[in-house]
């Protein structure tokens, strides 16, 4: 797998510099920029164009379903967006998919689980364009 290029926004600057450092330990990713809330997410994703974001839901401002969907609105249909959360996401399930939401991650982050989250989403998606052709 190439070098993903990712973005990630967390107002838990604790958390967001912690998830910074686990992702940069690993050879296959490379953050290419951080947020601590969904205003500054949203300008960072046009900014850095990166091939995934990860966001937490709850951010102030901007909560991360409603940044995912303006991001996916202006640029980002192709971009991988998975929200993170310590807290069950099934009631807010059908909003963040309708906003363009490609998947979840719990709190605690694991790498292993990110992993195959993104090989899940490529997966997808190159059946989706097998599909098409």
């Amino acid at each position: 797998m190439a070098e993903l290029n990712i973005a990630i926004a967390d107002d838990n600057r604790q958390a967001l510099e912690m998830l910074g450092e686990i992702l940069e330990g690993e050879k296959d990713y490379r953050v290419v920029g951080k947020a601590e809330n969904g205003d500054e997410a949203y300008k960072m994703i046009l900014r850095t164009k990166p091939d995934v974001v990860l966001m937490d839901i709850v951010m102030p401002g901007m909560d991360g379903i409603e940044t995912a969907r303006r991001m996916k609105e202006a640029c980002a249909k192709d971009v991988p967006i998975l929200l993170m959360t310590a807290h069950d996401w099934e009631e807010l399930e059908e909003d963040a998919l309708e906003a363009g939401i490609d998947g979840f991650l719990a709190k605690p982050f694991f790498v292993a689980v990110f992993k195959e989250k993104i090989l899940e989403i490529m997966g997808e998606r190159n059946l989706e364009s097998q599909h098409l052709d």
